[in-house]
């Protein structure tokens, strides 16, 4: 069983690994800034992942499912490919299995998440919509920060282009989406 990083304990682990990625200590093809990255979208995509859990047992639309199915998929596939970064010896926040309690910009709050828990069909999915373009927008903008930030990983800034490119055409997909059923 998974268990969640406390807030506390993901701050104190991203003091440490800054501090120790001081310019004597930086792991090899990377900076502060990519660990940041990491260490940050981890959590946040495995939110994403939760979200996407909700829909099956709430969702009414086919549009929700698709878009669930798609973006537990792709980010699945990017922790596992930030996981695999272990050459940083850099401690990985764990998954959560309870995302309301998760206290990091980007994350969906815990009244969003008691919302969508209670409730099912159209409301649901459209509260869902909502939520989700609200957390991959905080996405695009970790991505967009760590490439302003400077980061030398190839695999961090190849990652940070795909989330930008593949989260702004899923937020634009919700928002013509939102568009159509009002």
């Amino acid at each position: 069983m998974k268990t969640r990083l406390p807030a506390g304990l993901l701050g104190l682990v991203l003091v440490a690994v800054l501090t120790a990625c001081s310019a004597e200590a930086k792991p090899p093809g990377a900076n502060a800034t990519d660990i940041r990255f990491s260490l940050e979208m981890i959590p946040h995509h495995a939110q994403t992942i939760e979200l996407a859990d909700l829909v099956p047992h709430r969702g009414s639309h086919p549009f929700i499912t698709d878009v669930a199915t798609r973006v537990k998929t792709d980010e699945t596939a990017e922790i596992e490919q930030m996981s695999s970064w272990q050459s940083w010896n850099v401690p990985l926040p764990q998954s959560s299995h309870h995302m309301a309690g998760m206290d990091m910009p980007g994350m969906a709050t815990e009244a969003e998440v008691v919302a969508l828990r209670t409730s099912s069909g159209p409301e649901f999915d459209q509260l869902w919509l909502s939520t989700l373009a609200k957390h991959l927008r905080s996405g695009v903008d970790m991505a967009k920060a760590t490439q302003a930030g400077g980061g030398i990983h190839p695999g961090t800034r190849d990652l940070t282009r795909k989330v930008i490119t593949e989260q702004e055409a899923a937020i634009a997909d919700i928002t013509r989406q939102q568009s159509s059923s009002t």
